[in-house]
């Protein structure tokens, strides 16, 4: 998700001290749709956005968007392990197309939750879950290591850039999406599987830090729930809450147009594109930019959740003209993405393919900054 170089899995300071607040949560009634066998509750509030509060969006982002999505990906998470388990077990290339198959499908709802790429995912699991670059040569030195490959060795010895989603693709995918499963060695094949465990058990830790806590801490959603109340010094305000859903909206907006496509642009080559071993890059694009329009409109299409409150109803209430504006431009964004040619990793030579990328790019920017100009202010203390 990042290129930073994040610490290690445990949760850091900004849990810490915070007080689990029961007060403040305005009343609904609910409604439940099916994700993948699992059933998730999605809150329902009146479709006028005139009735909307503040703390709604809130109670609402959590129910039909935080929680459905890393459902999801705990839920592909698991599926990922198990089919890289039946490959190290029988590594055929048919098992490998299969683990393949559960990567691409983990990576979906991991990249729709950029927009809300805080909090716990900011305390260290977004760089165990996603760091990139992978450092290969490090890489390369584990596997012609002689240490014992183990759980606890992925966990404390490895760093973030050693593991996580694109050290699995490496290993799954080869250097140019052409893996074969002849050529991973059986200490290739233990880290693989050490790897993929590991990643499933960050997965659903982060998941857990929502919905449970973890180490002691309360679960983060009542701590983002509680936005304003007395005693919550993480958002002493709702407004700081709604702050950090529409920062996530910009910055997934922005981190698609200036790093994702503008680096391999401006340097003019497919090493920067982040899922370049599978040349899945593409996903990555559109879904961040269906993470920016799912936090704006406060729903999660691939759950089937239904939008409550909603940033985008507190945006009409002020502008309904802009919140057109900016519906409109998100999906003008993914329009255009979903028009360039594919895979952008092999198109760089390609004038017509590049003039796409660039024009794609620039409506990235453009929508990036009106949102940061136009939106940002209407949430502002005082």
């Amino acid at each position: 998700m990042t290129k930073i170089v994040k610490t290690n899995l445990i949760v850091t300071s900004f849990l810490l001290g915070i007080l689990t607040l029961n007060s403040g949560c305005t009343s609904s009634t609910t409604n439940t749709s099916s994700t993948g066998g699992s059933e998730q509750t999605a809150t329902a509030t009146s479709s006028s956005n005139e009735n909307v509060t503040e703390t709604q969006v809130l109670i609402d982002f959590v129910a039909n968007v935080v929680t459905p999505t890393y459902s999801m990906l705990v839920e592909r998470a698991g599926k990922l392990n198990a089919a890289v388990e039946t490959f190290v077990a029988k590594p055929t290339d048919e098992n490998l197309k299969a683990a393949q198959s559960a990567w691409m499908e983990a990576r979906t709802p991991w990249e729709q939750s950029e927009t809300f790429a805080f909090g716990p995912a900011a305390s260290g699991y977004d760089g165990e879950l996603d760091d990139w670059p992978v450092n290969q040569v490090d890489v390369v030195k584990v596997v012609k290591g002689n240490e014992k490959i183990t759980a606890a060795f992925v966990e404390k010895t490895l760093q973030s850039t050693q593991k996580g989603f694109h050290t699995i693709e490496y290993f799954l995918f080869g250097e140019n999406n052409n893996r074969k499963a002849s050529e991973l060695t059986p200490r290739k094949l233990e880290l693989l599987k050490q790897l993929a465990i590991y990643f499933n058990n960050t997965a659903t830790e982060l998941q857990a830090s929502w919905e449970t806590g973890v180490d002691g801490n309360p679960a983060y959603k009542e701590t983002f729930t509680t936005a304003g109340n007395s005693g919550n010094t993480t958002y002493p305000t709702t407004k700081a809450a709604l702050q950090e859903i529409l920062g996530g909206i910009v910055e997934s907006v922005e981190e698609v147009g200036e790093a994702k496509m503008g680096d391999p642009l401006t340097k003019k080559d497919s090493f920067y594109f982040e899922s370049r071993f599978s040349h899945s890059t593409i996903n990555d694009f559109k879904n961040n930019i269906q993470s920016a329009m799912n936090g704006y409109q406060g729903q999660f299409p691939l759950a089937n959740t239904k939008a409550g409150a909603s940033l985008s109803d507190l945006v009409a209430k002020n502008d309904p003209e802009l919140d057109k504006q900016i519906k409109a431009s998100l999906q003008e964004c993914m329009d255009m993405l979903n028009a360039l040619p594919t895979p952008v990793e092999t198109k760089l030579k390609d004038p017509d393919a590049v003039a796409k990328m660039k024009a794609a790019q620039e409506k990235l920017l453009t929508t990036y900054r009106n949102v940061k100009s136009k939106v940002s202010p209407m949430f502002k203390e005082g």
